[in-house]
């Protein structure tokens, strides 16, 4: 026995079987054989045979069996005859189909889609997401005509998109969805629809996935939704689709040599299938550098990216050629600031401040210059202004105030403990420190040895001037 379901207005017309009351008549189109045989058979005109047409004939043997089939097949009146004789068997048969009326019952359906990352993979055309869709709308269009529809949609945060709405507005909805490129947690959208039960009506989820997610999460949500006393339908979209995806990539300059990229990818191959990628560092459209890496099935590969670059903003991409089932996961993006050059002035007195002199030009991406004041270039030139050892009154009396205001823009300024600062007395200085000069300590204070370690057994301590 077989069964099929035709829906129409609010029921269902189930086929449970048939069966023919009067089976015996069907031994009628047994008379199908003797018309069929009585067309053979029928008389046909009397070949005289000529010498002269010998060869002819002897041409046309070769396609007489099949100039016969051809005349039977294209001759409508054996057809006609036939299929009255089938017509008639099955009348006097008088068949009978068994339906069985079933009513579509009222339902609160909550549809929970998976719009994750993952179900833009087109080993199912065109997309994973896209054949969830029509799943839904296949299952709205069985829906009762009063039954309401809910759509949640699963994210990094599940969104509640349509609630206990028209099954019509359900289709309207669905027309503008669209997948996330990020990971999504589909057993979270499970946990919001049981927050969508109807008291008064059946109540349903229907969830599309590729279930790329922990079973045992989606196992916990299935288990509350059904004591709460929803039916649940998992349907999965979607199989092992052979892919190969950057699961970590890390990628910055180097501390003191910043024109050179170092840094880490990982790629994992999900396939089944060994895997033969090249992986790219791309910097402006164009492979700086490139990578053959060999993954085996299941299997995880970690490269050392090195490059070489300028010290300019970059907007770098790590791209590896898979030319798989999903394409997200192919790629990461890094932005590199460009690397400041810090303009630094060192205000001091001639001859003095040799070591911090040494260090300034040392230093990478510095660019120092040294003035002894009165005469100084403006401040606002730089970025760092550094106040060594110099007397308070070489120094002209807009200067703190010009550095100040620059100081409010975002410039720094440093300056060093020295005698001298005893001798200042602008207010504009001692409120860029936010300090406020006492005096000097004149005596020394003796140094404590409060350690015995071998690092220190051999160092002397002591004041120093």
């Amino acid at each position: 026995m077989c069964s099929s379901s035709l829906w129409g207005g609010g029921g269902v017309a189930e086929f449970l079987g048939a069966q023919i009351s009067n089976p015996q008549a069907l031994w009628l189109s047994a008379l199908i054989i003797p018309v069929i045989i009585l067309y053979i058979l029928k008389p046909k005109p009397k070949t005289l045979k000529f010498p002269s047409v010998m060869f002819i004939e002897l041409i046309e043997k070769s396609h007489r069996l099949r100039g016969f089939l051809e005349k039977i097949i294209g001759d409508p009146l054996l057809f006609l005859q036939i299929l009255l004789i089938i017509l008639f068997s099955l009348l006097l048969a008088d068949p009978l189909l068994n339906l069985r009326d079933v009513v579509r019952q009222k339902e609160n359906v909550v549809y929970v889609i998976d719009a994750s990352a993952s179900m833009t993979a087109s080993d199912v055309h065109p997309t994973r997401f896209n054949r969830a869709l029509e799943l839904v709308v296949e299952s709205k269009n069985q829906l009762h005509p009063q039954s309401r529809a809910s759509l949640v949609l699963s994210g990094v945060s599940p969104i509640q998109v349509l609630s206990q709405a028209d099954p019509e507005k359900l289709q309207k909805t669905l027309e503008n969805l669209k997948p996330h490129q990020a990971p999504a947690s589909l057993s979270d959208a499970l946990y919001l629809a049981s927050d969508l039960r109807s008291p008064d009506t059946r109540n349903r989820v229907f969830a599309v996935s590729d279930f790329a997610e922990d079973p045992n999460t989606i196992n916990s949500a299935v288990a509350l939704l059904k004591n709460r006393g929803f039916k649940v339908d998992l349907v999965k979209v979607g199989g092992q689709a052979e892919n190969v995806g950057v699961v970590g990539c890390h990628l910055q300059r180097r501390l003191l040599t910043e024109n050179q990229l170092t840094g880490l990818l990982a790629l994992s191959n999900f396939g089944q299938q060994a895997r033969q990628v090249k992986v790219n560092l791309v910097d402006g459209g164009n492979a700086v550098k490139s990578y053959d890496i060999q993954i085996s099935p299941g299997g995880r590969e970690v490269v050392e990216l090195e490059a070489e670059t300028d010290l300019s903003a970059k907007n770098l991409v790590v791209k590896a050629e898979t030319r798989d089932a999903l394409g997200l996961d192919d790629s990461c993006y890094f932005h590199l600031p460009a690397v400041k050059v810090n303009k630094v002035l060192l205000l001091s007195s001639e001859g003095k401040d040799r070591y911090l002199r040494l260090l300034l030009e040392s230093l990478p991406h510095v660019e120092y210059q040294a003035a002894n004041p009165p005469v100084i270039p403006p401040v606002t030139d730089f970025d760092v202004v550094i106040m060594s050892d110099v007397k308070a009154d070489a120094i002209l009396p807009g200067t703190f105030r010009d550095l100040k205001n620059h100081v409010k823009k975002g410039a720094a300024f440093i300056a060093l403990s020295s005698d001298a600062l005893d001798d200042v007395t602008s207010k504009e200085f001692w409120s860029m420190m936010d300090l406020e000069l006492e005096g000097l300590i004149e005596t020394q204070t003796p140094v404590v040895k409060a350690s015995d370690h071998v690092i220190v057994e051999s160092t002397s301590y002591a004041n120093t001037v």
